[in-house]
């Protein structure tokens, strides 16, 4: 290509300065990446073959198809293309690739602007930027990080990133491409090197260093349980591999995956179930002799496992609340706390540093007690890890990016343990709170954005009718709606939408009228349809003090009004369910599965799904005759995917459709301020 620029559909490639630019936004491009996009970008539209972009991206290095494999990979990753949903490069089955976007070359001035922009347009710039100094808020302000790399960029994911305190080894957890658990690994940021510490073939997760750097604690999950681990580190790094781990004792599978926190040498701090609620315990910790835990205690309960404890015992946690996420700071001596940050989108990491509290909400925040705040314009995609360490050379600040997307399936099945499963929506969004008519023959659901996207889109309610190839758009709503759950009226002709925020909306599907039945400011529980469909009925409350009353809404009139009736469930609650399966289930197994995974419930019997390890089962239990029955696997669930899962099911329960986590990509991003 003659050219050294050009457009690629939407995103200019710079070649000769290995970047591209999406979105108004420039992304560097490694010199094998960009070898690679011009070969394609040579032969638009054209399938070209694994041997020709080996030979001239690699020449007379003789390397594996997986290489290239990896490659094209990390390139969909800066182009942001999807592989299931591709606007750029297509997979060829025994071919190669093909890009399919057009291509259009273009000249780009690089200094022009420099030479020739006048003194006074000079003079006028400079006044403008004083002029945005004087005004800008004194208590935020947009930062860049000085240094900022990719330490990873394989196929799978890297998880549960924790650095040591002195900020050069940093341990995570990889689960690789097509692998059901994850290994433990060290970067070590001197050499640049990874270091494989643990392959057993369980799940090496929830890392954390002691504050001298001799010790790594970690758990090791597997199907049938949990148990907590030392890993002496006190040795080179490539010994780490050969010393012997010390087991504590077992850890509650059911939270397996969450924070660790140890701030002194003889303290641990673990998440834990306790009294139906996720609670944060205390352990001592017995280094001498035989190593142990004793003394355990309560310190709260929380409402999410994302929290963060500094050193002098100030306890961050993350508080939901209608369509906002708030960060509170809770100290545990005093007991004194203040709300310290608040985000309209989902608050996925925090982490202390001495600075403050850094905080993951789409963008990295760094948060004082004293109310200051910097945000960091160049971070995206962001995960839920987040690890600070200072040293002489500055802060370094390690996080993971990435996406993973949530699609709809259809399940059949001809025999227990066989599971046969289509596709039904797209992989470009999070498909999520899928909701059947009473007959199976319509199916409803939210569709969002995924994490990350800058675009602000707005979550979409999307309905698929059984004889129809393609889904159609019902009705969006603002991008920072959070929809809680979906209801079909028994004729099918109307779906009920109720949100977090407690609003509540009927929906007509054939005329696509929305309507708002309950404002926000009301409580509200059991949103229901009457037998006959002429009502809408629910409890609703103006104060959490006062009892619930019971009000309706008339489809004909479109008035709502208090009522004398009362409201019961339509289907047997939950915790009966519950009851009847922990006679061949444990309880506590089947309720964390049924916090991860909402369960369908069908006239004499219930679709549910069990985790064991990292693994999803699907089962169906029916009462008469009592019966519960292996489906299949579900696939994998272990990095908290922040989303709703769920079952739907036909009254009948003859027609499924579940949820599944697909496409699960995170790479190590390191920053230095």
């Amino acid at each position: 290509m003659a050219n050294q620029s050009c457009y690629i559909g939407d995103i200019l490639v710079d070649f000769a300065a290995m970047r591209v630019r999406r979105q108004g936004r420039w992304y560097p491009l490694e010199a094998k990446q960009s070898a690679l996009l011009r070969v394609l970008a040579e032969r638009p539209g054209e399938a070209v073959s694994r041997e020709h972009i080996l030979n001239a991206v690699w020449g007379d290095v003789v390397v594996s198809d997986n290489s290239l494999s990896q490659l094209i990979t990390q390139l969909r990753k800066k182009l942001a293309d999807d592989k299931g949903q591709p606007r750029f490069i297509r997979t060829v089955p025994r071919i190669g690739y093909q890009l399919i976007a057009e291509v259009t070359p273009v000249t780009i001035q690089r200094s022009a602007f420099n030479e020739r922009l006048p003194w006074l347009g000079m003079a006028a710039l400079t006044l403008a930027l004083v002029i945005l100094v004087w005004v800008w808020p004194k208590g935020s302000s947009v930062q860049h990080f000085s240094e900022q790399y990719r330490a990873s960029s394989a196929p799978g994911g890297e998880t549960h990133l924790t650095l040591s305190h002195h900020g050069r080894y940093l341990a995570y957890s990889q689960r690789a491409e097509n692998r059901r658990h994850f290994d433990l690994m060290i970067y070590d940021t001197h050499s640049h090197a990874h270091h494989s510490i643990r392959t057993s073939g369980y799940s090496e997760q929830a890392l954390a260093f002691s504050k001298d750097g001799h010790w790594l604690l970690y758990e090791r999950l597997d199907a049938f349980g949990c148990d907590l681990r030392l890993l002496p580190t006190s040795q080179p790094v490539e010994l780490w591999r050969l010393a012997k781990d010390i087991s504590l004792g077992h850890c509650q599978q059911r939270v397996g995956g969450s924070p660790v926190f140890w701030p002194s040498a003889d303290t641990v701090w673990l998440f834990e179930w306790h009294q139906g609620e996720i609670a944060l315990v205390t352990y001592r910790l017995q280094l001498q002799a035989r190593a142990h835990l004793t003394q355990r205690q309560v310190i709260a309960q929380l409402p999410s496992t994302v929290a963060a404890l500094s050193q002098d015992n100030q306890l961050a946690y993350v508080v939901s609340e209608r369509n906002q996420f708030q960060v509170w700071v809770r100290h545990i001596d005093s007991g004194s706390q203040q709300q310290l940050f608040t985000s309209t989108h989902p608050i996925q990491s925090l982490t202390w540093s001495e600075n403050g509290l850094w905080v993951g909400a789409q963008k990295l925040h760094l948060v004082t007690l004293d109310g200051g705040k910097q945000s960091f314009g160049d971070t995206a995609a962001l995960g839920q890890d987040l690890s600070v360490s200072h040293s002489e050379a500055g802060t370094r600040v390690v996080h993971n990016e990435g996406s993973f997307g949530v699609n709809l399936f259809a399940a059949t099945w001809r025999s227990p343990g066989t599971l046969h499963s289509a596709q039904l929506s797209s992989s470009t969004r999070l498909d999520v709170i899928p909701t059947l008519s009473a007959n199976g023959e319509q199916l409803a659901y939210a569709s969002y954005a995924k994490a990350g996207d800058p675009r602000n889109l707005p979550v979409e309610i999307w309905q698929k009718r059984q004889q129809q190839s393609s889904p159609s758009l019902l009705a969006s709503f603002p991008a920072n709606t959070r929809i809680k759950s979906m209801r079909y009226s028994h004729d099918g002709d109307y779906l009920l939408i109720h949100n977090v925020d407690n609003s509540l909306y009927l929906l007509h599907v054939f005329s696509r009228t929305l309507v708002q039945i309950v404002d926000p400011q009301y409580g509200l529980k059991m949103a229901q349809f009457s037998a006959n469909d002429k009502h809408i009925q629910y409890h609703i409350r103006d104060d959490e003090n006062v009892p619930w009353k019971v009000w309706q809404y008339d489809l004909d009139s479109r008035v709502a009004s208090p009522s004398s009736d009362k409201l019961a469930p339509q289907n047997e609650p939950l915790a009966v369910w519950q009851a009847r399966i922990s006679a061949f289930i444990p309880s506590d197994v089947i309720a964390d599965s049924m916090r991860i995974y909402r369960p369908a419930i069908f006239k004499g019997g219930i679709y549910y799904v069990i985790r064991q390890g990292h693994q999803l089962s699907l089962y169906r239990y029916t009462h008469n005759p009592r019966q519960n029955t292996y489906i299949g696997e579900l696939g994998f669930y272990g990095y908290g995917a922040d989303v709703s899962l769920s079952l739907a099911t036909s009254s009948d329960g003859s027609r499924l459709v579940y949820n599944q986590v697909t496409d699960f990509e995170y790479d190590i991003v390191i920053n230095t301020l």
